[in-house]
């Protein structure tokens, strides 16, 4: 399966690690919120839940055995860890463990109707005369070129930003853009964890 490359071949590796210590400090601090050096009681003793530096170790142990962070996510790892937390935090909210002023506690008695933002279809009908002109106006073989060559630095290792930044100069959309990238990488789809 191919995966894209914004970054230079050899910043790869650099890349991977960046990718995998910005997970790990956000799920230090996604754990930090909810087990800040909670207690809690489990058959009439009290107890002290695992410290979240510990918690953060056992997560990065984990997407290594993987085999790093793009593989944990392609295989549904994170995603499953995601919706437990979501879920456990919902629980505790439900259960009353969790303060949430204003949703299950302190709760207003007025009933309040927030306003719609409602938009004017004339955004949208400009918005798309502005488009039809930009296409009209536009060098349409340069628009071409500087999507072939996306396309083609997409089929490589190559940087695609200078690519991706040479097609909008051409004007091409940015619709353009992506359904050319689509054409090489496919598109991601959600793996659905129960």
């Amino acid at each position: 399966r191919k995966t894209a490359k914004i970054l230079p071949q050899e910043t790869n590796q650099f890349t991977n690690y960046v990718l995998l210590e910005s997970f790990a400090i956000h799920a230090y601090n996604l754990f930090r919120f909810f087990y800040q050096g909670e207690t809690e009681r489990k058959n009439g003793n009290k107890i002290k839940r695992k410290p979240t530096d510990m918690i953060a170790e056992d997560y990065i142990e984990k997407i290594d055995a993987f085999g790093g962070m793009i593989e944990a996510i392609e295989s549904g790892y994170v995603q499953k860890e995601i919706q437990k937390a979501a879920y456990d935090f919902e629980k505790e909210i439900e259960k009353g463990k969790r303060i949430i002023v204003g949703l299950n506690k302190f709760q207003s008695d007025e009933d309040e109707e927030p306003e719609l933002l409602k938009i004017d279809m004339k955004v949208q009908e400009e918005q798309v005369k502005f488009l039809n002109k930009i296409r009209r106006e536009r060098n349409q073989q340069e628009v071409d070129k500087a999507l072939k060559n996306l396309e083609n630095a997409a089929n490589g290792n190559n940087n695609l930003i200078p690519f991706i930044i040479d097609a909008v100069k051409a004007y091409a959309s940015v619709g353009e853009i992506c359904n050319t990238m689509r054409k090489v990488f496919g598109e991601y789809k959600e793996l659905i964890v129960i």
